[in-house]
């Protein structure tokens, strides 16, 4: 089974995942220090395991969104509430984009999680902390009467449904092609936004079924491009 490598980089003594040499991690970039490091409220935060495997006793608050409505309230920590206002942000506006409309909640496999990164007993999942969002898709309401449909929306589309990222990152046909291409269009917007250093997602281990979101002291972001008609523009940081 392929293992990720563990080494220690230049934050302290803090350890830092990096890619494998081997197996399916071959082709995911090495984790490199994050540019603005020190600007966090964790940063400063030792990324070891505490002994018997607790985490850090950090303030964490119910969160519920904003802009957009999680179907359940996050735990998180008070920090990472205004990162996960901007991926709202990025959801609702390339929902209006794709569809019409933004969607009626976000559905997420869960933030806060007590526990070491899989695989690696000593080391800290940002979930730990309560500074990573694991999303795994949006459900949509009807366009309103009278409301307008974007350009080439099938009709199927201008009443409710859900989107996945399991069933519909690399969709190929039918409906699943529009949601296709909404998930590429969050895939560029949410590597290229400045406000996380992690983002992983389908292509990356164990993230086939939801968006990883985080501010981790070292950027690591890899989801497979999948190309969708028409194509999505490439976006930079």
């Amino acid at each position: 089974m392929a293992v990720v490598a563990v080494v220690a980089v230049a934050i302290g003594a803090q350890p830092t995942p990096a890619r494998a040499r081997h197996g399916r991690f071959e082709d995911i970039p090495m984790a490199e220090p994050r540019r603005d490091l020190g600007t966090y409220p964790l940063d400063t935060v030792d990324r070891r395991m505490l002994p018997d495997g607790r985490c850090p006793d950090v303030p964490l608050v119910s969160y519920g969104g904003t802009l957009l409505r999680f179907a359940r309230a996050v735990r998180i920590h008070e920090a990472f509430v205004p990162r996960v206002q901007v991926f709202e942000r990025i959801v609702y506006d390339a929902a209006l984009e794709v569809y019409g409309r933004p969607p009626r909640r976000l559905v997420h496999r869960g933030a806060y999680n007590c526990r070491a990164v899989r695989g690696f007993p000593d080391l800290l999942s940002e979930h730990g902390l309560g500074n990573a969002l694991d999303w795994s898709g949006a459900d949509f309401a009807a366009l309103g009467r009278g409301q307008p449909a974007p350009p080439g929306l099938p009709p199927a589309l201008r009443r409710g449904f859900s989107v996945r990222v399991l069933d519909h990152y690399r969709a190929t046909t039918g409906l699943g092609r529009v949601h296709a291409r909404f998930l590429q269009i969050l895939r560029e917007r949410l590597i290229a936004a400045t406000e996380f250093s992690g983002v992983l997602g389908p292509g990356y281990p164990g993230h086939e079924d939801h968006f990883h979101l985080d501010v981790a002291p070292w950027t690591l972001s890899y989801l497979d491009r999948i190309p969708v008609d028409p194509p999505v523009p490439a976006a930079t940081r």
